[in-house]
């Protein structure tokens, strides 16, 4: 449960990081709400929360490869069936915790520019 609530933790620094950076990007409303849905709608049916992607098309398993959720899902799915030992576990924290750094400082600089 706590490796779990890390990753959820990690996932939510990660997408608020990227949303804040996007909007100060933007500077309105009107620019960053359709961005956020025309990303995270592609994301969410790309990841396999609502389906397991083993029911999906060879290709759409190939094209959810590139999708950082699609590995958090994974490795939520193993810690809650009690497999530590999974790689899916391994694979999504090396996924997770250097796309979260990146988010950060991102989210930084584009602060600092906003600011100066």
């Amino acid at each position: 449960l706590a490796l779990a609530l890390l990753m959820l933790l990690l996932f939510g620094v990660l997408m608020s990081s990227c949303f804040y950076a996007l909007g100060l990007v933007f500077r309105t409303e009107n620019a960053l709400a359709p961005l956020v849905q025309f990303l995270s709608g592609p994301l969410l049916l790309l990841s396999g929360i609502l389906l397991p992607l083993t029911l999906a098309p060879l290709w759409l398993q190939h094209l959810a490869d590139f999708n950082p959720l699609a590995y958090i899902i994974n490795t939520m799915r193993a810690l809650f069936a009690n497999n530590l030992g999974d790689p899916a576990v391994v694979r999504g924290f090396a996924v997770i915790v250097p796309l979260t750094i990146l988010a950060v400082i991102w989210a930084v600089r584009s602060y600092r520019h906003a600011v100066a």
